[in-house]
């Protein structure tokens, strides 16, 4: 007889307190439960379910119970086989990929420090007993850059099923799809686990440059003229000067230096040089004959040709 299993990762309402009503009004958090595919489920989850995972991963030891301050908003769910996959959460990884997808669609602090694996009853409606998840793992945090004027921590309906068509490309297109968009893809995702930005900021050029750098030589040239192009095409906010001062910042961070966490410019910089490359992986998932550019070296150099080298 087989042991049913439920797997899934909670997201808190912690967000939506941060928001402005009229971002709320304008964008509503998830309401509808949304299949993403790969038998996951993104939507409501029951409360009391999500208040027995809440204590199971951090569970307190008072006679009297704290007052939770919180609620799960949505959760990532997926059911599996407990013979077949035993102990390990998310074992083939459904979930951790629906969770990077839906970063693309838009980002959000989701992480796993309220994940665990349920086993069910007999009936499937009980919890026979249950392990946490990778609640306290390297990277089980995610984070968002914020800004104040259109902070939105949270997925809306619309969010989900773009999640969903991310979810059936990414599957669709495994074997065939380029490896530049592959490391894209993972380098944008291990950036939102990141917090410091003197960290996060490698990892998006290097998720740039992943999709765009084709020779040894002339990096800077290549990061300016290609990201540029790339914004163009998704009608994002990234100039030259944008360009030449993101990679500028790159070269002063993998030497040892820091950037201020409260510098304003950098941050509004930063925001926008994530943008494109979100942008760029979306789109390169989603269209097939945009994904094929970043099959061949000579493909994107023809797509973004280098101005003619200066003389000296």
């Amino acid at each position: 007889m087989t042991r049913p299993v439920l797997d899934l990762v909670l997201f808190t309402n912690v967000g939506v307190v941060s928001a402005s009503i009229a971002t709320w009004k304008a964008a509503p958090p998830l309401k509808t439960e949304v299949d993403l595919g790969q038998g996951v489920t993104l939507g409501p989850v029951h409360e009391g379910v999500a208040d027995y995972v809440f204590d199971l991963c951090y569970p307190h030891a008072l006679k009297t119970k704290p007052v939770r301050g919180f609620r799960a908003l949505y959760a990532f769910s997926r059911r599996d086989d407990a013979d077949q996959s035993g102990l390990t959460w998310d074992r083939e990884e459904y979930i951790t990929t629906a969770m990077a997808m839906s970063r693309v669609a838009h980002p959000t602090s989701v992480g796993f420090e309220y994940s665990a694996r349920l086993f069910l009853g007999d009936d499937e409606t009980t919890i026979a007993e249950a392990v946490t998840g990778p609640i306290k793992h390297f990277g089980s945090m995610a984070f968002v850059t914020d800004n104040l004027n259109t902070w939105r921590n949270w997925l809306t309906d619309a969010d989900a099923k773009l999640t969903r068509a991310l979810m059936d490309a990414f599957y669709a297109s495994q074997g065939s799809r380029p490896r530049r968009i592959t490391r894209a893809i993972w380098a944008h995702e291990n950036a939102q686990r990141t917090f410091q930005l003197d960290l996060r900021w490698p990892m998006i050029v290097t998720g740039l440059e992943a999709l765009i750098n084709v020779d040894d030589s002339r990096s800077t040239q290549q990061f300016r003229t290609r990201t540029v192009g790339l914004a163009e095409r998704f009608g994002q906010s990234w100039s030259d000067d944008d360009a030449r001062a993101a990679y500028r910042l790159r070269s002063k961070l993998t030497h040892g230096q820091r950037v201020g966490d409260t510098n304003a410019e950098h941050h509004a910089l930063y925001m926008r040089m994530e943008a494109v490359l979100r942008s760029a992986v979306r789109e390169a998932l989603l269209d097939a004959d945009f994904a094929a550019v970043f099959a061949d070296d000579d493909t994107i150099r023809k797509e973004w040709a280098l101005p003619r080298a200066e003389v000296v």
